[in-house]
């Protein structure tokens, strides 16, 4: 093309669009929920400000779920760290989308108000306050569900300011501080739960009903694997003699498929066979989760096997006979959780060891673990001899 003319073709093109694309949120059968980024203003064009819409995928009706404040200038020079002087001396109240979450029926959207003033003799006190608020819709229509206000908001902060500023899209999290719940979200520690549209008071923790803490252990693409650890033991809750549960070591795929253990630690009663005429108490085998590590291709656990003594009328639970360094590793296969081998180990110390899920005990290396100064390898599935 002539000079002159690639000149007029460009001053001519129109300008290209810079503007952060609207993303998919939430896709349902009768309804898409999108969240727009805010952009900042410049010399040459006004900014906009950040938006989540609702919409129905049967008529094409868009519902505005929650809009944030217009984006400031990016040049303006009063805009010091974290908007601190932001106002030029009055005061400043701007609204941010702090994050978004949908389940199978809601989307929660989380709403922060910030108001700065700098200070001054005329005009007022300093102020620097953050308040929350959490927005849920009902998916199928986009109808609101309910307001409810944040307590601990001052946590929000530092989602409180326009998040979306110089910030790579790689790097953004939509659901920002929004926690997934059963039945809600939680934020800042603070549950919000719902029955259908209904919201519902969460219930907290007790001693009779705790919930299990869970140790993430691996992950690759497909699936997830957790060691759920056993409940704490209250008086009202104490288990019969001989079955005390241990931790669990759980496989989640990312599909549709149903999770399923892989080993569970803890006591395993054994009655004895009665028509031998063997009267004595059962026998109790009991297992201890003792380290856990994995390389790319396989997961390494570690695990203390013993046996108790149910003694007496009421089977109490005597002492460990005898005091063992009977340790096994067990092996699976990362990418579908499948039973690789278990491998007695010897050079444990004959002490009982606490539940545990640390790397102490296991040296991960390319192929193979070391453990007790034995160093186990594996080329694939196949253990190396």
């Amino acid at each position: 093309m002539i000079p002159a003319l690639a000149f007029l073709a460009a001053l001519l093109a129109p300008p290209a669009d810079t503007l952060p694309k609207p993303r998919l949120v939430a896709k349902g059968d009768t309804y898409l929920v999108h969240i727009t980024p805010g952009a900042p203003s410049t010399a040459e064009a006004q900014g906009r400000s950040e938006v989540v819409t609702h919409t129905r995928r049967d008529t094409g009706y868009m519902t505005v779920l929650a809009s944030a404040s217009a984006a400031p200038r990016l040049t303006d020079r009063l805009l010091a760290a974290e908007f601190g002087g932001y106002g030029r001396g009055g005061r400043t109240v701007t609204t941010t989308i702090a994050g978004i979450r949908c389940d199978a029926e809601r989307a929660y959207v989380l709403v922060t108000h910030w108001a700065y003033h700098p200070g001054t003799p005329a005009m007022g006190p300093f102020e620097n306050r953050t308040y929350g608020e959490l927005r849920v819709f009902w998916l199928a229509d986009g109808s609101r569900v309910g307001t409810f206000a944040v307590e601990k908001a001052e946590h929000l902060q530092r989602f409180a300011h326009f998040r979306f500023l110089g910030q790579p899209e790689a790097a953004i999290d939509d659901a920002g501080p929004l926690k997934a719940d059963v039945g809600g979200v939680s934020v800042a520690g603070q549950v919000f739960r719902f029955e259908g549209k209904k919201h519902v008071a969460a219930v907290a923790d007790s001693p009779t009903a705790p919930r299990p803490a869970v140790t993430f252990l691996a992950s690759l693409q497909g699936f997830a694997i957790h060691a759920v650890h056993p409940l704490p033991l209250v008086d009202a809750l104490q288990p019969t003699p001989g079955t005390t549960p241990g931790t669990t070591i759980l496989y989640v795929p990312f599909d549709a498929a149903q999770a399923r253990p892989l080993l569970q630690t803890g006591d395993r009663a054994h009655p004895r066979e009665k028509a031998a005429g063997d009267d004595r108490p059962p026998r109790v085998t009991q297992t201890r989760l003792v380290s856990t590590t994995c390389d790319m291709e396989r997961l390494y656990v570690l695990v203390w096997h013993s046996e108790w003594q149910l003694d007496g009328p009421g089977l109490r639970v005597g002492p460990v006979l005898p005091q063992s360094d009977d340790y096994r590793l067990y092996v699976f296969w990362l990418a579908d959780g499948s039973d690789l081998a278990v491998i007695k180990l010897t050079g444990g110390q004959k002490t009982i060891p606490a539940e545990s899920v640390s790397r102490d005990l296991l040296a991960a290396h390319q192929s193979g673990v070391k453990v007790f100064e034995q160093t186990i390898t594996f080329k694939g599935k196949e253990r190396v001899k």
